[in-house]
């Protein structure tokens, strides 16, 4: 064994190492525990992750941009996201980027897309949808792998990011059409992506503290916590209150490659929707030390009255957003706490009553 693939073992340990929960096993993901290798190949996310292979690439300066992409230093992402925009650019008359490119690309551009640098993130989209543009149709079969991290950048924190990820989005699909269908198209990988961001990472697998400090590594765990949330409360609001599965989730003209039974995938994504809406590790967030994460998580109760409110169980809802949520202190996130208790109460007053499990019951 070459002394580069022992230090890639090492680290691919460590970041594995992050708590598991129950939730890990509810939403297809596979479960922590497997072996290093089994986390590293299943978190687009991860710090930790195999490199793609650039040896195919028949640019030179395309592949040293890949390489100087990988590097730890912002600047350098940076600029190496510059020098691959122009590539890509110069493209545009021929056909296209080529293949490897695009492998190599759908690799790195999730965890490219939620780098603690704002301008590596802007950049990212930028690439993104530039990409996405040119390759026409042959960058359907990528889209299961990048459209997670493509969402999920148009609710980022930063304005300049999330007006890079939304303009990038709406130049590559053009019209309403177009738009609705990526979310009814891919809903299984969208949901895939939210359950893994929300439940399976945590600040020890998204950063490497040698290089990030804690506060970067914890305002990046934060910012991908309520990205995705945020994900999955429009998908919540996109629904009508009385609509039907076929109606919500799914569009006549479907392409997504590996939806062989549009019938039986619409019923999996329900089931991974409603199983996302009771877990517990989800509510408990309520009382996240993060203010952005309990205001995320406080709209998206307050959609899922709305919209779902058969799936969830009332003495958890109580627990944590009542009887926990009380004990935290809300300064940052008053007007979303106080407006979530409103609609509760609105909602079953047995909230406080017969659900409520807190000490002055």
């Amino acid at each position: 064994m070459s002394k580069k693939q022992f230090k890639f073992q090492a680290s691919s340990s460590r970041a594995a190492s992050g708590p598991s929960t129950a939730a890990d096993g509810a939403f297809g993901a596979s479960t922590k525990g497997g072996g290093a290798f089994g986390a590293v190949s299943s978190s687009p996310l991860s710090y930790v992750y195999e490199p793609p292979d650039l040896m195919s690439i028949s640019e030179p300066n395309t592949v040293v941009a890949f390489k100087n992409l990988q590097k730890k230093d912002s600047t350098t992402k940076a600029k190496a996201l510059e020098d691959l925009l122009k590539y890509v650019s110069s493209q545009g008359s021929n056909d296209g980027v080529e293949d490897a490119v695009l492998e190599a690309w759908i690799k790195v551009y999730p965890r490219t897309s939620i780098d603690t640098a704002r301008r590596v993130r802007q950049l990212a989209h930028q690439l993104q949808g530039m990409i996405a543009r040119i390759s026409g149709k042959r960058f359907v079969r990528c889209m299961p792998d990048v459209v997670g991290a493509w969402l999920a950048g148009l609710f980022d924190g930063d304005k300049m990011v999330s007006r890079a990820a939304q303009e990038s989005f709406k130049q590559t699909f053009q019209t309403d059409e177009k738009v609705k269908n990526v979310w009814k198209i891919y809903l299984g990988p969208i949901l895939q992506f939210c359950s893994d961001a929300v439940f399976k990472e945590n600040v020890n697998t998204l950063s490497d503290e040698r290089t990030v400090s804690p506060d970067d590594a914890s305002a990046k765990h934060a910012r991908v916590v309520t990205a995705a949330l945020s994900v999955i409360q429009y998908v919540l609001g996109r629904r009508s209150a009385k609509s039907s599965d076929k109606d919500s989730y799914h569009g006549p003209n479907a392409e997504y490659p590996t939806e062989n039974n549009p019938r039986e995938t619409l019923v999996k994504h329900h089931i991974t929707l409603d199983g996302f809406l009771n877990s517990k590790e989800l509510w408990k967030l309520a009382s996240h030390s993060d203010s952005s994460i309990r205001k995320a998580v406080y709209r998206l109760l307050d959609v899922s009255l709305a919209k779902r409110p058969d799936v969830l169980d009332l003495e958890m809802i109580s627990t944590c957003i009542l009887v926990s949520g009380l004990s935290v202190n809300q300064t940052a996130s008053s007007l979303d706490y106080s407006r979530i208790l409103s609609h509760l109460t609105k909602y079953n007053p047995a909230i406080w009553t017969d659900f409520y499990t807190g000490s002055g019951k």
